[in-house]
């Protein structure tokens, strides 16, 4: 790899999965050392590279709802997973985030508190499939017990079920304490306190001494008296503690509990939060402002290989949210209408309500576009049955990777073909098909939305293979079937049909006629063009978060990137069910949709701007009253890209 970088062939770099790392500091050091060729093979212990990068890297680290990436990497930021949810939750309509919490425990039978299903499959976990690292951990945790005469009455059994607990209750993926450390950051030292409490609340008989013992370790409280060698011996213990629970994480959290509780099943996203139903705008642009202060290089992430589900799956099934009474009616209408497709698995019903509630969402969310024939449904009946076979064995509940129960997983597969034959279920097929046009339209802006937000924002645009048309697929395998380029280019070609100037009625073509893509690719075609013409003001520009006032001000998402005497504004709507979007088989919006909703460019400045999407021009005025008529805008297209072209 490293001659690669020297020769000049690789420019940057993506870490994955760093967090498995021992010592991700020194790692990521050594790296730019070896990267710039200064390396000596040797390392220095602390890595020595200082905090600058000269070369691209980038990391795959998860970050928790109010974790940040620790500045001292030197790194140009991590591969977007925070960006991806904060983005994904401004589409998600939180005013009913009740509401669906309730419909979802009733039809599903159950209120679970999300924390602690956490807890419990972390727990799972670690006796199943990580009990092997645990008992090594716990092991050495007995050695260092043994050391202390106030320690050394501690059993084995007690340290192993304290170590247990507080590996269940880590609030994050893991700490970043390191082996020469004397004292540990306020983010470790708060996240192992919230730790070991947890831990002690959940286990009010435990001896409270044995998770003092614990958090002394973790906390770097040596005893006096401590010589080198036990010292060493005790912050080794810290580390392999730190290595262990973000596996523990990725595999309670990600493979298990994501599986089991999805109120919105959009929500459950790497690094995401299901619990929390919408992103305030508030939010999102402070968080944006401190990326573009921080990490303005770092990627901006949409859809990748590991991503649970598709940018526009998700852009679907975030519709639901704006409608959840709609919603609610379809499900209890359905479960009656199939009620009598599912089998009895000793003597339960198969899929269960929770695995059927996961069901219809995944079809609302990756429905085909277009028309199936007899070859085209049969393999979209193959790929739900392969992905419900994955979410079965991941939640453990009916069966798992490591115990099949192949009679359960057939039962699940048998209901999902007697779904989608249109002999067997023409009612369902008729009734959810009037719904699904409804998601599927909304869902359209959703993507286009943002698309366009993602590629204007502080940070690098990454688009994922095949994303450039619609990706309505599910988590890997399914995202990473191969993707045709051919039809990519010959889509990207043809797009150059739209020529200069007022293009407008050719931009609102391709949303009438969006089954086949275009107009999302267009839409990504023309940003980027955009961010090509202006590289300066996108990598180092300010941003500027803008307001809308009037009747549909909650409906407008918009920013300003500005430089010198260079300004863009991103403008695009959201909650489109409200605009009218798929009722009464309307898909596009007009102008009397937005009412008196105006967009205020203060902060940015008055002139006259022009859309890079339809080449019309819109003059803003002039003053610190400077507006734009959020009707004219976002129209015949949910989304406007505006450049200034003069004062």
């Amino acid at each position: 790899m490293l001659r690669l970088v020297r020769r000049g062939l690789v420019t940057g770099l993506r870490v994955d999965h760093v967090d498995g790392l021992l010592d991700p500091l020194k790692y990521l050091k050594d790296l730019q050392q070896e990267a710039a060729g200064r390396g000596d093979g040797k390392g220095d212990g602390e890595g020595g590279g200082g905090s600058a990068q000269p070369f691209y890297v980038v990391v795959e680290k998860i970050l928790g709802h109010d974790e940040l990436l620790r500045r001292e990497w030197p790194v140009h930021g991590t591969t977007g997973y925070e960006f991806m949810n904060l983005l994904n939750g401004v589409f998600v309509d939180g005013a009913n985030a009740q509401a669906l919490r309730e419909l979802y425990a009733d039809f599903a039978g159950a209120r679970v508190k999300f924390s602690d299903l956490v807890y419990e499959c972390k727990r799972l976990i670690l006796k199943a499939a990580m009990s092997s690292e645990l008992y090594v951990l716990s092991r050495r945790l007995m050695r260092l017990a043994e050391w202390r005469r106030d320690t050394r009455d501690f059993t084995l059994n007690s340290l192993h079920h304290a170590l247990t607990e507080v590996i269940a209750c880590f609030p994050v993926y893991r700490g970043y304490i390191r082996r020469t450390a004397d004292s540990v950051s306020p983010d470790d030292r708060l996240n192992i306190n919230a730790a070991v409490r947890a831990a002690g609340r959940r286990n009010p008989t435990q001896d409270p001494s044995v998770f003092d013992f614990i958090a002394s370790l973790l906390l770097l409280k040596d005893p006096k008296g401590t010589g080198a060698h036990e010292r060493a011996e005790r912050r080794d213990f810290v580390l392999r503690f730190q290595q262990l629970t973000s596996p523990v994480t990725a595999k309670g959290l990600e493979d298990t509990a994501f599986y089991r509780f999805h109120p919105l099943a959009s929500l459950n996203e790497v690094g995401g939060e299901p619990a929390l139903i919408g992103v305030p705008l508030e939010r999102f642009h402070e968080r944006n402002l401190d990326r573009r202060e921080s990490w303005p290089h770092a990627l901006s992430a949409t859809s990748t290989h590991d991503t649970k589900r598709g940018e526009d799956t998700r852009a679907r099934i975030n519709v639901l949210s704006e409608i959840p009474e709609e919603w609610n009616r379809a499900l209890h209408r359905w479960r009656e209408m199939n009620r009598a497709k599912k089998a009895g698995v000793d003597g339960a019903p198969a899929p269960d309500a929770n695995e059927e509630y996961l069901l219809y969402q995944t079809l609302v969310g990756t429905w085909p576009t277009a028309p199936m024939d007899d070859e085209a449904r049969a393999e979209y009946v193959r790929r739900l049955q392969e992905y419900m076979r994955k979410a079965l064995k991941e939640a453990k509940l009916h069966t798992s990777w490591i115990s099949p129960v192949e009679e359960y997983e057939r039962a699940v597969s048998d209901f999902i073909a007697a779904l989608l034959d249109p002999a067997a279920s023409s009612d369902f097929l008729r009734d959810f098909g009037e719904f699904q046009r409804l998601t599927a339209r909304a869902g359209v802006h959703n993507s286009l939305a943002q698309t366009l937000l993602k590629t204007c924002a502080p940070g690098v645009p990454d688009f994922y293979q095949g994303t450039e048309l619609w990706a309505f697929t599910l988590v890997d395998p399914d995202n990473r079937r191969p993707v045709d380029y051919d039809v990519r280019r010959r889509v990207l070609a043809g797009l150059s049909d739209a020529g200069e100037g007022d293009v407008s009625e050719f931009a609102g073509d391709l949303l009438e006629r969006h089954e086949d893509g275009r107009v999302k690719m267009y839409v990504t075609a023309r940003a980027l063009g955009l961010r090509r013409e202006r590289a300066g003001l996108f990598a180092s520009g300010a941003y500027v978060p803008l307001a809308a006032r009037g009747r549909r001000a909650e409906n407008v998402v918009a920013f300003a990137r500005a430089l010198g005497g260079e300004a863009v504004v991103a403008v695009a709507g959201r909650f489109f069910t409200r605009l009218g979007v798929g009722r009464e088989g309307r898909l596009g919006l007009g102008r009397e949709a937005w009412r008196d909703t105006a967009l205020s460019l203060e902060g940015v400045g008055a002139g006259r701007y022009r859309d890079v999407l339809t080449g019309r021009e819109f003059d803003a005025g002039g003053g610190e009253s400077a507006a734009l008529e959020v009707g004219s805008l976002l129209s015949p297209l949910p989304v406007a890209l505006l450049a200034r072209v003069g004062v």
